[in-house]
């Protein structure tokens, strides 16, 4: 009778495995970017860039409580000169750290909005490859008022303390239990990139598991949260006669394009830290990609000591955030791509926080939210429009 059960359980756990690894691969060759120069926007009225601190921030009460934080936090700008788009953001939600099974959910990378869904991607640890994806339906969550303040505020970190210590859930916090989908685990490279195409309604990310110029997107199913497809090719950028590596980060226009950008170190036509964005488009088994004639003097960190954590895109405005740690700029792609864009443009954010960012996304609405470490939360803005 053991024997038997032991059978039956390899049997299943190779289903398990076959049904994770069962994505399609598509090959798709080199695609050729389209280049039409690299007219440099300097941008001499940005504020100073942000320099990653000596020691990262944790939320206020997120050590005093135990995690069981009850009071949000509100960030707002910090008063420095340049700035030019005032953002305030306030903790919608305090997410969990730990889940059934111990299975830690600490390491976020990213984050992705999908009508009353919101997607993160956990990496198994900060050194590993591999990740899951986790959802959580915020419909429910409001309802049973985990977003606001007060002693729901803190019923995800404590359904996942209750787990953790084998203790049952009363009525109240098992329904918001049923709201969390926690996905199988996958290989996903650093994690940074999860975003949704609001064309096709599936979510997408770069396996980026090397900086190499192999580069390898995965489109992940958003009820399954596993990969349903993955594209393997090499961006060959025409201009510079050279492959695009370092790719990390993802975004989609509400028209389906995806944009990816790169930082360089200095070269002879670009100084150091510049940005480079990529507009690409997929269609069945093809990809498309073409490079903005506009590349950024800089981003919002300084080079190599604040890293770049993340893109997003509003699709109300159709403006491009750029997201460090502390801060983020904006722009509006459609001078971007055009070859128009200027320094007078650009939206400037510096916010009063030493916490590590980790992405910033949109609703439909185009209201932001932000997502940051020790504790994870994600944070709501209330100026949707800046």
């Amino acid at each position: 009778m053991r024997k038997k059960t032991i059978i039956i359980l390899l049997i299943t756990m190779c289903i398990a495995f076959a049904m994770v690894s069962s994505a399609s691969a598509v090959n798709v060759g080199v695609v050729k970017a389209t280049s039409l120069g690299s007219d440099v926007v300097y941008l001499t009225n940005a504020p100073d860039a942000v320099k990653k601190p000596t020691k990262y921030a944790q939320s206020a009460k997120f050590v005093s409580s135990h995690s069981q934080e009850t009071k949000k936090n509100i960030y707002q700008v910090k008063p420095v000169n340049g700035l030019n788009a005032k953002y305030t953001f306030k903790t919608t939600y305090f997410l969990p750290q730990v889940w059934k099974k111990g299975k830690a959910l600490t390491c976020v990378e990213s984050s992705a909005i999908k009508g009353n869904y919101l997607y993160t991607l956990v990496l198994v640890n900060s050194k590993s490859n591999k990740g899951f994806i986790v959802r959580y339906d915020m419909k429910v969550l409001n309802k049973e008022g985990v977003n606001k303040e007060g002693t729901n505020a803190k019923s995800l970190r404590k359904i996942g303390m209750l787990y953790k210590s084998g203790k049952k859930l009363n009525a109240k916090l098992t329904r918001i239990a049923k709201a969390v989908k926690v996905g199988p685990t996958f290989t996903t490279g650093h994690g940074q990139s999860l975003s949704l195409n609001p064309k096709d309604g599936y979510l997408y990310m770069w396996q980026d598991i090397s900086s190499s110029e192999n580069l390898k997107l995965l489109k992940i199913d958003p009820k399954t949260l596993k990969p349903a497809k993955s594209y393997d090719f090499k961006l060959w950028n025409l201009g510079s006669k050279s492959y695009v590596k370092g790719v990390h980060d993802l975004a989609f226009d509400k028209y389906g394009n995806f944009y990816v950008e790169i930082v360089y170190g200095a070269s002879q036509s670009l100084p150091t830290g510049a940005v480079k964005i990529y507009q690409g488009t997929i269609n069945g088994n093809k990809i498309t990609a073409k490079q903005a004639p506009n590349v950024l003097s800089r981003g919002p960190g300084a080079y190599k000591q604040s890293v770049g954590q993340g893109i997003g895109i509003n699709p109300v405005t159709n403006r491009l955030f750029i997201l460090t740690d502390g801060a983020f700029y904006s722009m509006p792609i459609d001078k971007l791509m055009s070859g128009t864009l200027s320094k007078e443009d650009m939206g400037y954010t510096v916010l009063n926080t030493k916490r590590e960012f980790e992405s910033i996304t949109f609703d439909a609405k185009g209201t932001a939210y932000l997502f940051v470490l020790r504790g994870s939360e994600i944070l709501q803005s209330k100026d949707p429009y800046v």
